[in-house]
C-alpha cells in the first residue's frame, strides 16, 4: 500500500494549530472522523477511534514517505504513545477518503480527559514539554 496518502489532522499539526509546518504547505479541507477526542495533562489532544461522535479536523495533501517517518517521531510512534493508522475520513461531500492518522491506544491511562464536542483548541498557556 502506498504511504503517499493524506493525512487526517485534528490538533497540533492542523492549518491553525502550532505545528503545521511539519506537514508542509498545500491546500487543506475540514474533514471528520467516528472517534472520541481527548485533552492530554501537555495540552495536546489525542484521538481514540470508534463509537458515534465526530471529531473535526483537516485532511492535508499527500504525504511523502520521508516527512511520514518525521512525523510518526515527533508524534512519538517509537515511544509507544502514537499510533499511526489507516481511516476512512468524511471530506464533507459524501466520499470517504483514506487517510492516515495519529491515534493514542487508551488516553486514560496518560491521563486524559475527553473533550465534548469533537473539536480541538491550543490552550491559552501553549503545550508544555513534559
Amino acid at each position: 500500500m502506498s504511504e503517499d496518502l493524506p493525512l487526517f489532522v485534528y490538533g497540533t499539526l492542523r492549518s491553525d494549530g502550532p505545528m503545521a509546518r511539519l506537514v508542509g504547505s498545500g491546500a487543506r479541507r475540514r474533514a471528520t472522523v467516528r472517534g472520541r477526542l481527548w485533552q492530554m495533562p501537555a495540552g495536546y489532544p489525542a484521538l481514540e477511534l470508534g463509537g458515534t461522535d465526530l471529531v473535526y479536523g483537516e485532511l492535508t495533501p499527500p504525504i511523502d514517505p520521508a516527512r511520514l517517518a518525521a512525523l510518526d517521531a515527533f508524534e512519538g510512534v517509537d515511544e509507544g504513545l502514537y499510533v499511526r493508522r489507516l481511516l476512512s475520513a468524511d471530506g464533507g461531500d459524501g466520499r470517504m477518503i483514506l487517510a492516515w492518522a495519529w491515534v493514542m491506544p487508551d488516553p486514560r491511562r496518560h491521563g486524559a480527559r475527553p473533550l465534548k464536542g469533537g473539536r480541538w483548541r491550543a490552550p491559552l498557556g501553549g503545550i508544555r514539554a513534559d
